[in-house]
């Protein structure tokens, strides 16, 4: 009887207080059900840019008040992860994205620019069969795309083609969709244009913020690529084509689109 050797997966994402330890610890739940093995998990800077940097971007958006919101948020994440991991040798719960990340024991790489030689050789020594973008701060060049031996594949918020860039869960409900539609593509040199291996429907609810339906594409985001990846254990992987004609690309939304967001009845935060 021949075993196959799991398939290795190296993901990269972006130092996130907020979402990403939500997908990695739901992810993190399921993934033994498929012959997988996690290479490590590349973190780089938010947004691409510096933390103050990330922080004006914010504040453009969020505006003041939640943006003193989500500062709260983050604060009391941390303090609660310090905390639960001085009084458990170390490992705490689900309240940061290194924490969920080393009570699994998963290598964390510290990335700076991906498609750097000297980045490149790190991820390459990893030796991935997959490189899986969940939320990835910066675009991937040729060589990067190139490395695993099978694909890159990102792990996007919204329904493709007609969501792609940047807060796509902010533009499915900004144009009143009752659902977010996470999906994952074979990625290229274009951004969310790569051939779509499938997409699963996130239902919302009137009430939920931008925040909580963020959390919640997340979740179902993770639930997802277990199913994709079973489908590269297998061999059984098919695509479908991510229609340029029906594409639509949005860009980080600014102060006025925040404004009429809020008059529809929806919350930020």
């Amino acid at each position: 009887m021949i075993t196959r050797k799991p398939i290795e997966v190296l993901f990269v994402t972006q130092e996130d207080p907020f979402y990403g330890r939500h997908f990695f610890a739901e992810f993190l739940r399921r993934y033994d059900s498929v012959k997988v093995n996690i290479s490590g998990v590349a973190i780089q800077e938010p947004l691409g840019r510096s933390r103050w940097g990330a922080f004006k971007r914010a504040y453009s958006f969020f505006g003041f008040w939640n943006t003193f919101k989500l500062v709260c948020i983050s604060v009391l994440l941390g303090t609660a992860g310090f905390f639960s991991a001085a009084f458990r040798g170390g490992k705490g719960g689900d309240y940061t994205l290194r924490q969920v990340l080393k009570r699994e024991n998963v290598t964390v790489v510290e990335l700076g620019d991906i498609n750097s030689e000297e980045s490149i050789s790190e991820l390459r020594a990893l030796g991935p069969d997959l490189i899986v973008s969940m939320s990835a701060s910066q675009i991937f060049g040729r060589a990067v795309l190139e490395l695993p031996r099978l694909a890159c594949l990102n792990v996007h918020s919204g329904a493709l083609p007609r969501y792609r860039g940047m807060l796509s869960v902010f533009w499915q409900l900004y144009e009143g969709c009752d659902c977010s539609v996470p999906t994952v593509h074979v990625m290229n040199e274009k951004l969310d244009a790569g051939p779509i291996v499938a997409s699963a429907r996130c239902p919302l609810e009137k009430s939920d913020s931008l925040y909580e339906a963020t959390v919640k594409t997340k979740i179902c985001a993770a639930r997802l690529l277990v199913t994709v990846l079973d489908m590269y254990v297998s061999g059984d992987v098919t695509t479908s084509p991510n229609d340029p004609a029906l594409a639509r690309r949005f860009s980080f939304p600014g102060r006025t689109d925040a404004k009429a967001f809020r008059k529809t009845g929806r919350r930020l935060v």
